[in-house]
């Protein structure tokens, strides 16, 4: 019986090493698992606001920007732009061939929003600065007028016996 009790000792004891150790390991394994999830969850959402407050960021620099702008444009009355207007266009009748004359002045009248005036002086800055082999100026006048004619809905072909 003694025999018999130590081998049924023996045996359970076996039997509970066999079969509790996979179940402890499983149960740690599942624990870890659960953890790792809980670190990528937990990085993903601070990555999260992160890009989130990058966006924000971004998105009140842009506004802040704009309201500057439109302040400023606010700010200057139409009659003050005129006579901006007036002043370059008697400077282009005495006869300045300065394309910055002719920049500033498609400037101004897109400013006044005037686009085919915009694109016309545009257009006489960039073959002036063609001309004089300034490679800056031409690039920022036509800069200028792919942007006249996307924000006027004019083509080029409209502007081509303009010289």
């Amino acid at each position: 019986m003694k025999k018999n009790f130590l081998f049924l000792l023996a045996f359970s004891a076996f039997v509970m090493t066999t079969t509790l150790t996979p179940l402890a390991t499983a149960t740690e394994a599942e624990r870890v698992n659960i953890l790792e999830e809980h670190n990528i969850e937990q990085k993903f959402q601070e990555l999260s606001e992160e890009w989130r407050r990058h966006f924000v960021d971004a998105v009140n620099h842009f506004l802040e920007r704009e309201l500057e702008r439109l302040r400023k444009d606010r700010e200057e009355p139409r009659e003050s732009l005129d006579g901006q207007i007036e002043r370059y266009e008697e400077e282009i009748k005495r006869g300045s061939n300065d394309p910055e004359t002719f920049f500033s002045l498609a400037e101004l009248y897109d400013r006044v929003e005037d686009g085919a005036n915009a694109i016309i002086n545009a257009k006489m800055a960039e073959k002036i600065f063609v001309q004089q082999k300034n490679v800056r100026g031409a690039a920022e006048a036509r800069r200028s007028l792919r942007h006249y004619f996307a924000k006027y809905d004019y083509k080029p072909e409209d502007f081509e016996l303009i010289q």
